[in-house]
């Protein structure tokens, strides 16, 4: 199990002693999510870096003008009448 020098050393008392009492539930549990955390590690994130930019300048607009959107309703309506045309 991984644990990080910054981690702090209560945190880590508290969950060592938790497991000296754990039943099989809950260490199969935490098996579980160890296996999951290790394995996002061994799989980082699929997006580059130009969905990052992306996602970024469309952020950006929006903390620009919050008001400027629209409600679902609205794109439904929208998209009906663009397929009128």
């Amino acid at each position: 199990m991984i644990f990080y020098d910054f981690m702090k050393p209560e945190l880590k008392e508290t969950v060592i002693k938790s497991l000296e009492n754990a039943d099989e539930r809950l260490l199969k549990m935490i098996k579980a999510l160890v296996e999951s955390y290790n394995e996002e590690e061994a799989y980082p994130s699929t997006l580059n870096e130009e969905y990052y930019r992306i996602i970024n300048r469309r952020r950006m607009e929006y903390l620009e003008d919050p008001e400027d959107i629209y409600t679902w309703e609205e794109v439904k309506e929208n998209i009906r009448n663009a397929s009128k045309k």
